[in-house]
């Protein structure tokens, strides 16, 4: 078996701007923070550990990728008498077979119950190539996402940066309420409601959750955030009554480990289970 021309690996979709706004260094060499792009081969994050057990990520992820296709072809016997490029096909081919992703219920639900930062990225793009109608980008997934909250989510979006899917950046910027504003509406929205609940992580059972807030486990339901100095919980939690209750923490400025703010998170959550309407 033998490929006699090129293999075309067709980035355009997106920019070549992997990384987001404001990322920090330190971050890209581990895979939460692996670069976005429109071919995600292996979450384009291979990584290494040497011998004094220092694991580091691969940063040329284009040459890797070549590599990885060469090495897959040699694997099943065949032949490569081509280049791999990365480039726009010739219009004079055609498909002979075609794979798509997981439905975009399944995604949001790994995105969110896993805390994925390559998913939210590439969604992120794919959110500002769609609104745009052109490729996608951090800039263009930022113009995309603030207009559809503003536009119809009804959020207030003053003084709100959104730079990145993943929340990686510290240059984002939002409040407490704002945040509430998305929650509410996408609870009350008929497409939105089910899909939301069902991704969340739930306390004591699953996703970034799942060992935490074992006492009122299966009573919440939240998306956690954390980067250095900034820890944050947002989503709902059932009342006392069985009232669904939306709540958003946010703590930032603080030095040193988080241990500490994620059981105050925990608490307040905990509180909440307590509160009953009279």
């Amino acid at each position: 078996h033998a490929i006699a021309g090129n293999i075309y690996i067709d980035r355009t979709a997106y920019d070549q701007e992997f990384y987001g706004p404001g990322w920090k260094v330190r971050d890209k060499q581990y895979c939460y923070a692996a670069p976005i792009s429109a071919s995600i081969i292996n979450r384009n994050c291979p990584s290494f550990y040497s011998k004094m057990g220092m694991g580091s990520v691969v940063n040329n992820i284009s040459e890797y990728n070549r590599l990885l296709l060469r090495n897959a072809f040699k694997t099943l016997a065949i032949t490569v008498y081509g280049n791999i490029l990365f480039a726009p096909a010739p219009a004079t081919l055609f498909s002979i077979n075609n794979h798509y992703s997981e439905p975009l219920t399944v995604l949001i639900n790994n995105m969110l119950k896993k805390s994925d930062n390559i998913i939210a990225g590439a969604i992120f793009k794919k959110i500002g190539q769609r609104y745009t109608q052109k490729p996608g980008s951090w800039e263009r997934g930022s113009l995309a996402v603030s207009q559809i909250l503003k536009d119809q989510s009804h959020v207030h979006t003053n003084g709100v940066k959104i730079l990145d899917g993943s929340g990686l950046s510290p240059e984002n910027q939002a409040t407490p309420s704002q945040m509430m504003e998305a929650l509410d509406f996408a609870y009350h929205h008929a497409l939105l409601h089910d899909t939301l609940l069902t991704s969340l992580p739930i306390s004591g059972v699953d996703g970034t959750l799942k060992h935490r807030m074992y006492p009122i486990a299966h009573k919440v339901r939240a998306k956690t955030g954390t980067i250095a100095g900034v820890v944050a919980l947002a989503g709902f939690v059932e009342s006392k009554n069985k009232e669904p209750l939306a709540f958003v923490i946010m703590i930032n400025g603080y030095k040193g480990g988080n241990t500490r703010y994620k059981t105050l998170e925990d608490q307040i959550a905990m509180a909440l289970t307590r509160y009953q309407r009279t």
